[in-house]
């Protein structure tokens, strides 16, 4: 199978890129690499009552990022 490697290391810069941004804004986030076929990456940010507030997910089809947002991850 042959492999674009510029598409992905665009996809790990953009990844990279969001963590970044999600750490300057108080959240916690951590890429997934390797064998995790639908998360490419996690953030928890707590609220008042210490619930995680937030779970970001990446679209392979459309290459945008769903926000998920209540009570549970």
């Amino acid at each position: 199978m042959a492999r674009n490697f510029k598409t992905q290391l665009a996809g790990q810069i953009g990844e990279s890129l969001v963590v970044a941004e999600l750490g300057r804004c108080g959240i916690v986030a951590n890429t997934l690499a390797g064998n995790v076929p639908d998360i490419d990456l996690l953030a928890y940010r707590t609220t008042i009552y210490g619930a995680p507030r937030a779970c970001l997910r990446s679209l392979h089809r459309r290459g945008m990022l769903q926000l998920l947002q209540g009570g549970g991850l």
